[in-house]
């Protein structure tokens, strides 16, 4: 669930004609429902219900293009495919793949590039505003320059929206590593918390800037540390948490979810490319 190019799942689909569309809907909503989706790849179910089940154009006349499964699944032998076997030698007119977005597309640039494809439903957008003012936004994008300038790999600082206070620029503990630059920061913020009386222990509520994607472990730090926004501007190429392995977010037991902001730094023009962390819990 995100502002970019979805990762794309494979579908099988069935060429029927109308007149027999019901017999396969039939057998489909049995064995494959489409708030169920089992992949072989995946230790969890998938949701697919931005999907429509069934696909109708003027090019298809007195036919229907239905989604079968997930082309992952076929040849898998599962009782599903036996009886879509009798049904696609009884029905059928043709079978071909088609590459179909994994989560919903909120994004109407996205959206377009998929319009004709297939039916889509379309969900309320979850997303907020990059900020909550222009005046935020303008400080926000200036701390993140202030980070890209930093001449050490990675950096980060948090951002107090209530306060509207931006805390100091932190680095990585080269003493350590497992203590990147967010661990640090994250250690270093509940201390001075908890030396000001107060007994909260995570960074509630609290903005998190870094300049490099945070590494799964970092990701997982700032779940248990229930931010609301993260801000990067650089991705990781193999061991990203937030981009790199979306798919790792939609672990069942994950209880919170924050939204996360890409940054790319165009000229003087700045772009925003919007991710969220989907989980299976609100």
């Amino acid at each position: 669930i995100y502002y970019s190019d979805p990762v794309l799942l494979e579908w099988v689909v069935l060429r029927v004609l109308k007149s027999n569309a019901t017999d396969v809907m039939d057998i489909l909503s049995k064995y494959s429902p489409m708030s169920n989706v089992k992949l072989p790849s995946s230790p969890s179910t998938i949701e697919c219900n931005h999907l429509k089940r069934v696909h109708s154009t003027s090019n298809t006349g007195d036919s229907i293009d239905v989604l079968l499964m997930p082309n992952e699944n076929w040849g898998k032998k599962s009782d599903l495919e036996h009886e879509l076997i009798e049904t696609v030698e009884k029905y059928s007119i043709t079978t071909s793949i088609v590459q179909l977005p994994l989560s919903p597309i909120y994004n109407p640039a996205i959206a377009n590039k998929f319009k004709g494809l297939w039916s889509f439903i379309s969900p309320p957008s979850p997303y907020k505003k990059v900020a909550d003012s222009k005046e935020e936004e303008l400080s926000i994008i200036s701390a993140m320059d202030e980070l890209i300038k930093e001449k050490t790999y990675n950096s980060c600082r948090f951002y107090n929206p209530i306060t509207k206070e931006f805390g100091p620029i932190v680095t990585p503990n080269k003493t350590s590593s497992i203590k990147h630059c967010i661990m640090v920061m994250i250690e270093q913020y509940v201390s001075d918390q908890l030396k000001k009386g107060t007994k909260f222990y995570t960074l509630t509520g609290v903005y998190v800037l870094v300049k490099v994607e945070p590494c799964i472990m970092c990701a997982m730090a700032l779940v248990h540390s229930r931010i609301t926004r993260l801000y990067y501007s650089q991705e990781r190429d193999k061991d990203g948490g937030i981009r790199s392995h979306e798919l790792f977010f939609k672990s069942p037991p994950l209880n919170h979810k924050f939204l996360a902001f890409k940054i790319e730094h165009i000229v003087k023009s700045v772009s925003y490319t919007h991710l969220t962390l989907p989980t299976n819990r609100e």
